[in-house]
């Protein structure tokens, strides 16, 4: 190889400080000019420190000369290593002619607490407000002392809702917007903190909001979750000497509230200014009260999903519609020319006590279209006197228009930008082709994934769109892997989702019915065996209970559709599993799967299709299952085709599936030479349609879908134009070797 390797990873990310396995895994990139050159061997080192990986003194680890072609998940396997070691790594690569490259640049990882390891405790205040009511955000610090500069610290936070963090003032660089479904592990996150500590005095604090713990979320009502939140957190100063400082959550904390009397991400925050604290996060800078210890009984499990971030900052449109309301209030309306998935942030001139109000709508691409208002507000208090800002900072909305009202003489905007939030996740791909529209359309699924993944991997940007939705998860993973990096967000909600593989609890035929894809995809686009050694057990589990539901009786004519596409999710989730089975080596599963796939198979013939090859149900969506699933045979098939061909030409090649089931239906026309239909389908631009939004002049795919649930899923067409368009499929061939991208057809 000519140039040494590049982008070096662990467990999917740069250089992690929170890596919660003894054996993670490596990746790097090749880089060498020269079209088609092949690695052919590659050789690792790691240390203790960077000095001595780069002196070539591998303390931890050299694999010598290792002949393989992979460059994806290769599994450290040198000394043993335990909570808080640092290794440093790099990594060269040998060519077609065992030439081998320069040494790569040095890339690092830490190893994180993992329960039990975690020595601090929960902390809360003692406000809990009720199901239907807010009280003020706590403000939880706890000073210390340092006798010197630490050579390196790490703080690791798990929360119960969400909190903002300083340490001696300075805010971490962290957008928490809480977990979802902490039932398998409260996400831990965490920081290098070193360049914040100081000699002498210190104070580590934190501002918390709800969350979907205890906050509303999806339309629901508070604390669903806990009543109220809670913070652990656990800071390791290393202060030299081989000497270590851990300051911990405990009973040493203090409580106060804070000026933020409603931090609710789905609601809207509403804040009182002239209850800041000025200093509170700085030592000394307030006093309060003994905090609470609750024990939520949750284990705390690493993040390693990317962090979400600003990714750019608006300035509206042009200058504002000003109006003024019947009962005499001033309304400022902005329109920034684009949707947002974010917060405002607006400097206001009031006077004190004076209140004003944010509120957020999407409008329709037409201007003359009414603008769509949210119920979820933000509301300020001013202080009064100089210009101050106002920036939400649980909150998040999703937006095109704002609108400012105040009243009062003084009342009025100084400055106003709209913050854009993303996922944080590298992109991966760009199209190029010669359609305008099927360019813009990949442009804006890529931009729709990397905005609507900021709440996690299945939930949408709109309020009522955030809530785990499995069914929806293969779809959305299908244009993320084509777009973005995005092993490890969904890897981490995948084994979440399916919980602890060792318990005896089976996850719901749904839950099940969206995950197993995500599975298979995970491990053909990533190379993530070791997710399918974990979750295997669950899925075993899961189809062992549902054989014993899958029984002889007679059809429910009232509900034979449900039993229809029941039948076929079932059939496709045993075909996967005989799938991963046959990964694992476990033959003995492939072949018992395989048995059970054929009796499902010759029942589902018997059971709904005709003598003329039809189904008994006329559903487009089932005729997609069967033909995806092999369900049908000879001239079945081909019928199969024909129906939905002629369903397809009746409706205008609008396809009468969800959206979540467009890329199948897509996939199947292809896959069975039917691609004219395929293209179709894909190209109509009216109503409901994918390139709709994009016609409209959207640059989300949402933007022109107001009321269609799911539209998230919407972006899994760009795994579609990947594959189908560039050309860029996996290979059939299930052989490790192959597997990944290392061939491609």
């Amino acid at each position: 190889m000519r140039e040494a390797p590049i982008r070096l990873r662990c467990e999917y990310r740069d250089d992690p400080l929170n890596v919660d396995t003894t054996r993670p895994r490596l990746s790097w990139w090749l880089n060498d000019p020269r079209p088609a050159e092949l690695q052919t061997a590659y050789q690792i080192q790691a240390a203790s420190s960077a000095t001595a990986l780069q002196a070539g003194s591998a303390d931890l680890w050299d694999t010598g000369h290792v002949s393989s072609s992979r460059t994806v998940n290769v599994e450290y396997q040198g000394r043993p290593l335990a909570v808080g070691d640092r290794v440093w790594w790099r990594v060269r690569c040998y060519d077609s002619d065992g030439t081998p490259s320069p040494w790569s640049e040095a890339a690092r990882f830490e190893l994180g607490p993992a329960e039990p390891d975690w020595r601090a405790r929960w902390v809360a205040a003692p406000l809990e407000g009720s199901p239907v009511t807010a009280v003020p955000a706590p403000l939880l610090f706890r000073d210390f002392e340092l006798p010197a500069a630490p050579r390196a610290a790490r703080l690791h936070l798990a929360v119960l809702g969400a909190a903002r963090v300083a340490v001696n003032g300075q805010a971490l660089a962290w957008e928490p917007f809480g977990a979802g479904d902490v039932s398998a592990g409260v996400p831990a996150r965490t920081f290098d903190v070193t360049g914040l500590l100081r000699p002498g005095a210190n104070r580590l604090a934190a501002l918390l909001g709800d969350g979907v713990w205890c906050g509303h979320a999806a339309g629901g009502p508070r604390q669903r979750g806990g009543r109220r939140p809670m913070l652990c957190a656990e800071l390791v100063i290393d202060i030299g000497a081989q000497q270590s400082l851990v300051i911990c959550t405990d009973d040493g904390w203090q409580w106060r509230p804070g000026w933020i009397l409603q931090a609710d991400r789905d609601r809207g925050e509403i804040v009182d200014g002239r209850q800041y604290l000025p200093g509170w996060s700085e030592p000394g800078g307030c006093s309060g009260y003994a905090v609470d210890l609750p024990e939520p009984g949750l284990t705390r499990r690493a993040d390693p999903t990317p962090d979400v971030r600003v990714m750019a900052c608006h300035p509206a449109a042009g200058p504002p519609d000003r109006r003024r309301s019947p009962e005499g209030r001033t309304r400022l309306r902005y329109d920034f020319g684009r949707s947002i998935i974010g917060r405002l942030r607006v400097t206001v001139r009031l006077a004190a006590g004076e209140t004003v109000c944010v509120r957020y709508g999407m409008a329709g691409l037409d201007q003359d279209e009414a603008v769509l208002w949210s119920d979820a507000e933000d509301h300020y208090t001013g202080r009064g006197g100089e210009p101050e800002l106002f920036e939400p900072l649980f909150a998040l909305h999703a937006f095109r228009v704002v609108e400012v009202i105040g009243d009062g003489a003084s009342f009025d905007v100084v400055h106003l930008d709209a913050l854009d939030l993303g996922c944080g996740a590298d992109a991966t791909a760009a199209l190029r082709c010669d359609h305008r529209l099927l360019e813009e359309g990949f442009r804006a699924a890529a931009r729709t994934l990397d905005q609507g993944l900021v709440l996690g991997p299945v939930q949408g940007p709109a309020t009522r769109d955030r809530r785990v939705q499995p069914a929806h998860a293969p779809a959305i993973l299908a244009g993320a892997a084509a777009t973005h990096d995005a092993a490890a967000a969904f890897g981490y909600w995948v084994e979440a989702l399916l919980g602890d593989a060792g318990g005896d609890a089976a996850p719901s035929d749904a839950t099940l019915d969206g995950c197993l894809p995500c599975l298979w995809l995970l491990y053909r686009c990533y190379d993530d065996r070791r997710l399918l050694e974990r979750t295997y057990p669950v899925v075993q589990r899961h189809l062992d209970a549902r054989a014993g539901r899958w029984t002889g009786s007679a059809v429910d004519d009232e509900a034979i559709l449900d039993r229809l596409l029941g039948a076929a999710r079932y059939a496709f989730a045993l075909s996967l599993a005989a799938r991963m089975a046959g990964v694992l080596g476990r033959l003995a599963d492939l072949e018992a799967y395989l048995a059970r796939l054929d009796r499902v198979r010759a029942a589902f013939r018997r059971r709904f299709v005709t003598a003329e090859g039809l189904l008994a149900e006329d559903a487009q969506l089932g005729y997609v299952l069967a033909l995806e699933t092999g369900l049908l045979e000879g001239d079945e098939v081909s019928a199969a085709l024909g129906r939905i061909e002629t369903q397809l030409r009746r409706d205008g090649f609008h396809p009468a599936v969800a959206v979540r089931d467009l890329g199948l239906l897509l996939e199947v026309l292809t896959l069975s030479g039917r691609v004219d239909l395929a293209y179709q389908a894909l190209l109509q631009t009216t109503p409901p349609s994918w390139l709709h939004a994009v016609t409209s002049g959207a640059d989300l795919l949402w933007d022109a879908a107001d009321g269609i649930p799911g539209r998230l899923s919407a972006a899994g067409m760009a795994g579609w134009l990947q594959r189908f368009l560039l050309g860029i499929e996996l290979d059939d061939n299930l052989t490790p070797e192959l597997n990944a991208y290392r061939r491609v057809r």
